[in-house]
């Protein structure tokens, strides 16, 4: 098993300067307090600083614009920046190692392979794609607001992916592993490289019959007249094109001198900042009066000239975004239009070919005669028979892998995974006092849960632990922290109280780490931390925003000058 556990999570609003620093324990981290004290906002913020999409209040969100985690897979450590809707990755020494505005197409790629998350699915679009965080999450996250209403629901956004549950749910639990989505990626490709194949024959064949059928009945002729309306047409189009050329070399010098202007911008502003910041440390350590140099005079040194260089600072800070995101655009558009430029030049290129062979053509017309006939219909059969046999063999490798795709499929693994699912929800529901329900309820473990009342929340725990079970003992991917939000639902009476979360510190799988959020723990101790909540309505704080800061802002100042190469851009 892959271990990932967070260490510590820092928020921070510069709207309200208010944050929260919350340090986790390796076990288990219980979040207690009275209701609007926060619980559920606290506990949200953790996957979705990892780019997963909880139900949160827009208020909420709004003010957490930054957050910091620190966390570990297996033995290397990393800490994670979300800026707004922005990500940068660094490592044990914060040094920056990647940066991301796509979660989809950038976070989420660059985490499944951190955390072994080999599964692709098929989005909507038709594309094979690795899902993105939440769908590693799922398992291992009880939500307040869906979490317990049905399974497998903790998350908003689920429907960017179709027909995902079954696939996903068989991923987690082992039955399908990373080596299957290995061997499905080199499937999928092989089969691609044999629907070129099978269209090259065709064509082959075609051509063969065309003219084996056309030799028969005429001599083969070269119309002079005709190749020299055919080369004036590809003369007119050369010059075209590469006057198209010209036009987009242009567009290309402009966004150059526009790159080079905004990358000096970027440059002066962080110089800037970084005065800034020198400024606002030292006047931060003064007394009330600094001496002058050259005289002795005492001046004062007063909190409005503190707080305008921090207020400089912060202007700075958010100019030096908005460039940032002007050189990002422009580098886009230097990239495709780039692209453009080389797909004129390949044009030009195939048009001058094309020339050239029409004028060989005209030159070796005398030489083609009924010997070359036979030699065309041989090369055109040797070809033919050279594709056929390409076909033959990719079809030998595409069922190679599929046999390879069977073995990890069989029957006999899905019945001992469904076996040992049986056995641990049929435990777990005597445990949680589910008499109405039994192993039968669940037919395999993709079985969704329905129930009614008080009983549905326990007979979701049930199942979820069942799952989380088979995963430690199964899974390919990374075991992710256990987030339980709220487990006490639905109005549960004491004796169910106890129940609940006794089942849960006796059921944590071994090695895992467990984050509970509830508003009475009823004296359980889980053998880590316990964090209580006491401001109403105000999870972050004023005492902390200062130690938060200065934790904060060399990670957003790397991130800001983090320069990701160009072809990488997301």
């Amino acid at each position: 098993m892959l271990p990932f556990s967070i260490k510590r999570l820092v928020l921070m609003s510069s709207d309200t300067e208010r944050a929260r620093i919350i340090n986790f324990h390796h076990r288990a981290t219980v979040i207690t307090g009275e209701n609007h004290t926060g619980k559920s906002s606290l506990i949200k913020t953790i996957y979705y600083a990892f780019g997963a999409e909880p139900r949160m209040l827009k208020p909420w969100k709004a003010t957490i614009s930054k957050i910091l985690v620190h966390f570990s897979i297996g033995e290397l450590e990393f800490s994670l920046l979300r800026n707004g809707s922005s990500f940068t990755l660094f490592d044990k020494s914060a040094q920056p190692l990647e940066a991301f505005t796509s979660v989809t197409n950038g976070l989420g790629i660059y985490l499944a392979k951190l955390l072994h998350f080999g599964i692709k699915l098929t989005s909507n679009s038709g594309s094979i794609i690795t899902p993105p965080p939440a769908y590693l999450f799922l398992p291992f996250y009880f939500d307040q607001d869906k979490g317990w209403v049905g399974n497998w629901e903790s998350f908003e956004h689920l429907k960017q992916i179709k027909n995902w549950r079954k696939d996903l749910i068989e991923y987690h639990v082992g039955l399908k592993p990373n080596e299957y989505y290995e061997i499905k990626g080199q499937h999928l490709q092989v089969k691609e490289r044999m629907v070129v194949a099978q269209a090259e024959s065709r064509v082959l064949k075609s051509v063969r019959d065309q003219i084996s059928e056309k030799y028969q009945e005429v001599e083969f002729n070269i119309d002079l007249e005709a190749f020299q309306e055919e080369i004036k047409e590809l003369l007119v189009l050369c010059g075209e094109l590469q006057k198209a050329a010209e036009k987009i070399k242009e567009k290309l010098v402009e966004l150059y001198n526009i790159k080079i202007e905004i990358e000096s911008q970027i440059e002066i502003v962080s110089n800037a900042l970084g005065e800034m910041s020198s400024d606002y440390k030292f006047l931060e350590k003064l007394d009330d009066h600094v001496d002058c140099p050259t005289c002795g005079a005492a001046y004062d040194v007063s909190f409005a000239e503190i707080f305008g260089v921090a207020l400089d600072e912060g202007k700075c800070e958010v100019l030096l975004q908005k460039l940032q995101s002007e050189l990002q655009d422009v580098s886009v558009r230097i990239a495709k239009m780039s692209g453009e430029h080389r797909l004129h030049d390949l044009e030009t290129a195939k048009v001058r070919a094309l020339l050239e062979k029409k004028r060989e053509q005209v030159q070796l017309k005398d030489l083609i005669d009924s010997e070359s006939k036979k030699k065309l219909k041989s090369v055109l059969q040797n070809s033919l028979t050279e594709a056929n046999l390409k076909t033959f063999q990719i079809q030998e490798e595409i069922d190679g892998l599929k046999n390879q795709l069977d073995g990890f499929t069989n029957k006999d693994k899905k019945a001992e995974i469904n076996q040992d699912f049986k056995t641990l929800i049929k435990r777990y529901l005597s445990d949680l006092s589910l008499l109405g329900l039994n192993e039968d309820s669940y037919p395999d473990f993709t079985a969704k849960v329905f129930d009614q009342g008080s009983a549905q929340p326990r007979a979701v725990l049930a199942y979820g632990f069942s799952i989380l079970q088979l995963m430690h003992k199964r899974a390919s991917s990374a075991f992710c922290p256990i987030i339980i939000d709220s487990p006490i639902q639905q109005e549960q009476d004491t004796t169910n109280h106890h129940k609940i979360l006794n089942f849960i510190k006796n059921n944590q799988p071994e090695g895992s780490q467990l984050i509970l959020g509830v508003f009475d723990p009823k004296n359980v101790d889980f053998g880590g931390e316990v964090i209580t909540l006491t401001e109403k309505r105000h999870v972050l704080r004023e005492d902390e925003f200062n130690r938060a800061s200065e934790e904060m802002m060399p990670f957003i100042r790397s991130a800001l000058d983090f320069r990701p190469p160009e072809h990488r851009l997301i």
